[in-house]
């Protein structure tokens, strides 16, 4: 009797086996549960910042050997024909006479993502101005600023001084120049100069030449040379 029973015993103990790995096996699945706390970061661009501005300066026909045309707009008359002139020095390639005339532009345009900066630095060393004893002067080269088809105001047939200081004047306003901003001076200008062939000063002009070729003039002396020199820059800045 007892041998029978232990037979009958065996399915019953591996049962309570069975159903203890059971629970074990359930309890071990709750312990692989976990706290998630996450944040998704989404994908994020940029593009580089655009810097469109434009500075352009063409100063090729301002002085040279030969001069289309006559510098006679200052009086008013027709311009016409050719005036040559040429040096007999190798260093002394660009010259000007009565009746030469000649010019230049410049222009400024477009805007930027980024701060910015302009500087505009006009200079004149030199200008061909005769003084008689009296101390009065004759400056026979005149000039005009035209900014599109209109003449800069006060800068019709005056001396290279005043277009000077009108130019160096464009960028007051315009020091800094705020992202996307457009430019209060931009915009396309031209520069011309005329030394008058004919309603001018004969008598003058002569003592001009005069003195250029080393002669002495009682009574006169004179600045024979004339320049000018143009700086325009845009930067990128930091604000303060």
């Amino acid at each position: 009797m007892q041998k029978n029973t232990s037979k009958k015993a065996r399915p019953l103990i591996i049962a309570v086996m069975v159903l203890l790995v059971g629970v074990v096996l359930c309890m071990g699945g709750f312990t692989l549960a976990k706290y998630i706390t996450s944040a998704q970061n989404q994908s994020n661009q940029a593009t580089v910042a655009k810097w469109g501005f434009v500075v352009t300066a063409d100063a090729t026909e301002l002085f040279g050997s030969e001069y289309k045309g006559t510098g006679l707009a200052v009086t008013g008359s027709a311009a016409t024909g050719t005036v040559v002139v040429e040096a007999n020095t190798e260093n002394q390639n660009n010259l000007v006479a009565p009746g030469t005339t000649g010019s230049m532009t410049f222009t400024i345009s477009g805007t930027a993502e980024v701060m910015s900066k302009l500087t505009i630095a006009a200079t004149s060393t030199s200008d061909v101005v005769l003084t008689n004893g009296e101390g009065e002067t004759y400056s026979p080269i005149k000039w005009t600023l035209k900014k599109g088809d209109a003449v800069v105001e006060g800068c019709d047939g005056v001396q290279i001084d005043t277009i000077v200081n009108k130019i160096n004047a464009l960028d007051d306003q315009d020091q800094e120049v705020a992202p996307n901003a457009q430019l209060q001076c931009a915009g396309t200008y031209t520069l011309t100069w005329s030394w008058a062939f004919s309603n001018g000063n004969d008598a003058l002009d002569t003592v001009l030449g005069q003195i250029a070729n080393g002669s002495t003039v009682d009574g006169y002396t004179a600045t024979t040379s004339i320049d000018f020199g143009l700086t325009i820059s845009i930067e990128q800045i930091q604000k303060a």
